[in-house]
């Protein structure tokens, strides 16, 4: 009896004894049980961050692209700017040499515009400026005896020397835009071109625009020609065949803009 109990009590021992010395040697090795499914879901996590990392190593790989990109072109925007700073002025004098009508037409102009009433000579330019309220009555149509400056007027125009030189009259649109009138400046100046015509210059020669806008011409040389010019006045163009005109038609009735 004596010996089976301690038989008993050393088996009991044993058993302890290896589930400490497992315990012991997981201990001493720095593991741990963890179920299988945590395993395959820490691996699967693994996977989809790994993935996102590259998508964003790709992403930002992209972006400083882009950043070296746009350095490149706001570079070459900054050096296109140089040049326009440099070229400008130089534009301008051409837009200005181009208006000027040659020399003894200029001259023939300028005589008339001393000599008469409501018209003007723009040196800066070489543009006509006329007062419409000197030409044309409350009905839009021109008054009987403002036949004789424009008629001078036409005469110099329709001459065979300037013959490949177009006419363009040029209203104020911010006041054609505004007018409360029976006739709007454009109609007056339409009624101007016809005036022209019947001159004997061709309808191919002339034109009439709105493009001109008061507050962004060029300054006026004479007092006479700013306060008309802020009341609406219409400039005449004396333009090369070789100036380009945005929208001027060639066809048999007047060009318009």
């Amino acid at each position: 009896m004596f010996f089976r109990s301690t038989s008993r009590s050393s088996n009991r021992c044993y058993t302890r004894g290896a589930t400490l010395a497992v315990f012991a040697a997981l201990v001493a090795s720095g593991g741990c049980l963890v179920p299988a499914n945590r395993i395959e879901t820490c691996q699967a996590q693994y996977h989809q961050l790994s993935e996102r990392n590259k998508s964003l190593e790709t992403m930002t790989a992209n972006l400083e692209a882009e950043c070296r990109k746009l350095r490149s072109e706001r570079d070459q925007t900054e050096q296109e700017l140089v040049t326009l700073d440099r070229e400008v002025p130089a534009i301008f004098a051409r837009l200005e040499n181009i208006t000027q009508p040659p020399l003894a037409t200029r001259t023939q102009l300028v005589e008339l515009a001393d000599a008469s009433e409501g018209i003007d000579f723009d040196s800066a330019r070489g543009t006509l400026v006329l007062d419409p309220d000197t030409f044309f009555g409350s009905g839009g149509d021109l008054y009987v005896e403002s036949g004789d400056t424009l008629g001078a007027l036409a005469t110099i125009l329709a001459q065979p020397a300037i013959q490949s030189h177009r006419v363009l009259i040029v209203i104020d649109r911010d006041v054609a835009a505004q007018s409360t009138t029976p006739q709007s400046p454009t109609q007056r100046a339409e009624k101007l071109a016809d005036f022209f015509h019947r001159w004997g210059i061709s309808a191919e020669r002339i034109g009439v625009s709105n493009y001109f806008a008061s507050a962004a011409a060029a300054p006026s040389t004479t007092e006479k020609t700013s306060h008309r010019t802020s009341r609406g006045s219409m400039e005449i163009y004396l333009l090369a065949e070789d100036v380009p005109v945005i929208g001027w038609k060639t066809s048999g009735h007047l060009p318009r803009r």
